[in-house]
């Protein structure tokens, strides 16, 4: 890996390349309990670790309910006392690689998706904290082993009615060293460790702010083909509409909800209520790039790429457009966006259903067109 920072880090990141175990899988079904009540009062929302910036990827891998998998959280802004972090999920299920849907959250710069700021950790209060709505947290200090080394660590605990999780932080650089995580009621576990730590190249290191016409009331509309291809016999597509509602912006992110109207099955329309609402940042939103990083892309690039995870995030420009590839084994997730606007005009995911490539499937999204609510 490239860059990889660790002077500034700290030698805890040489231990975590020294390589992964296991790959991630598919997170349990719980929203894991925020620190951010407990973290009130021990530090400023503000106080940033040093090394917190735009470009820095994250890589987790572990073992959820016995699937293999990988994360990866890009840290795209870090401006206006908000860190907005892109997360990619890759998981493996009954032998064919998937990936998941690209999710973005905004975060204090103190408490993150991956970190806690050390001067939050260095002033958190003992066991029996109440920090947790409608559970308990218990905060200890401990030495663990960590990639070969003994590491002075913080270890928070948190139980909901949800699940109980158990989160062990660096003390030096706040960052997440390990989180196992099992769902109340459910054998359901999750036991990730951090993997490395890298900083992205230029342009992807840029703290841009959001495209000029990326503002509330923004609605894009798009036209969904689903096909799925079995024993090589291609079945009539499935069509849909999907849409994207611009919500709420700032200088450096925004929320959107993002979801389908109708879906089309062999021609009879099926209403569909699903849409979920997500912060997305203005350096990688995925349904859109500032178009001054699209423009500095002038040949093809790799961004990130693992053998050892067989995973690769790259970058080719074509023609006034700028492809975003994710490849993960069989599995392509690729955005097409226009390089002088910076929108995603086309989105695309294909992948196996079965481990032995007889069956297959590829979903399309194509932008129709956009409208102001």
């Amino acid at each position: 890996m490239k860059d990889k920072i660790a002077a500034v880090l700290g030698v805890v990141l040489v231990w975590a390349l020294a390589g992964p175990g296991a790959a991630l899988a598919q997170a349990p079904q719980v929203t894991i309990p925020s620190l951010g009540p407990l973290l009130r009062g021990y530090a400023a929302p503000d106080v940033s670790p040093p090394w917190l910036r735009p470009g820095i990827l994250a890589t987790y891998v572990g073992q959820i309910d016995s699937a293999p998998a990988v994360w990866q959280y890009w840290v795209s802004s870090t401006a206006s006392g908000q860190a907005v972090v892109v997360k990619y999920g890759f998981t493996v299920n009954l032998g064919t690689r998937n990936i998941e849907p690209v999710a973005s959250t905004a975060s204090p710069l103190a408490n993150g998706p991956f970190w806690i700021a050390p001067a939050a950790l260095a002033r958190l209060p003992g066991s029996g904290v109440s920090g947790v709505p409608g559970g308990q947290t218990d905060v200890s200090r401990a030495t663990v082993t960590f990639g070969g080394r003994r590491v002075a660590a913080v270890v928070v605990q948190k139980l909901s009615s949800e699940a109980r999780t158990l989160e062990t932080y660096d003390l030096a650089t706040g960052i997440l060293l390990e989180l196992t995580a099992v769902v109340t009621g459910t054998a359901d576990e999750a036991v990730l460790h951090l993997a490395g730590i890298e900083r992205l190249p230029y342009p992807f290191d840029q703290d841009a702010t959001l495209p000029g016409w990326v503002r509330p009331g923004l609605l894009l509309r798009y036209q969904i083909a689903k096909r799925t291809v079995l024993n090589g016999y291609a079945g009539p597509p499935d069509y849909g509409q999907g849409y994207l509602a611009v919500e709420r912006t700032g200088k450096r992110w925004a929320e959107v909800r993002v979801g389908s109207l109708v879906s089309y099955n062999f021609g009879q329309p099926i209403p569909v209520t699903s849409g979920s609402t997500n912060v997305v940042g203005g350096g990688n939103a995925v349904d859109w790039m500032p178009p001054g990083i699209l423009a500095a892309i002038r040949r093809p690039v790799v961004a990130f790429a693992s053998r050892q995870l067989g995973l690769e995030i790259a970058f080719v420009p074509q023609r006034g457009y700028v492809s975003q590839i994710i490849s993960f084994g069989s599995s392509r997730m690729t955005y097409v966006y226009n390089a002088q606007s910076g929108v995603a005009v086309q989105y695309v995911q294909s992948g196996l259903l079965t481990a032995n490539g007889g069956a297959s499937q590829v979903t399309t999204w194509n932008l129709t067109g956009s409208s102001r609510q």
